[in-house]
């Protein structure tokens, strides 16, 4: 997923980010993200094409759905 930081007291507001999401399935399949890779103000960032080299992790609680 791409897109911009709408709210956060941690980044500023139009900051783009990345990040990536595998749904397993229902539990007790565990979910994987990457971490979220945050770039400069302006830098056009989208979900196709060069995307970071980004492992995955486990989700340790909760249920990713993709609608």
């Amino acid at each position: 997923m791409s897109g911009s930081v709408t709210k956060s007291n941690a980044f500023d507001v139009g900051t783009p980010i990345w990040f990536r999401v595998v749904d397993n399935g229902e539990p007790p399949a565990s979910d994987e993200i990457t971490f979220v890779f945050l770039y400069d103000p302006g830098t056009e960032v989208t979900c196709h094409g060069d995307e970071p080299d980004a492992g995955l992790v486990p989700i340790a609680a909760g249920n990713v759905q993709v609608h």
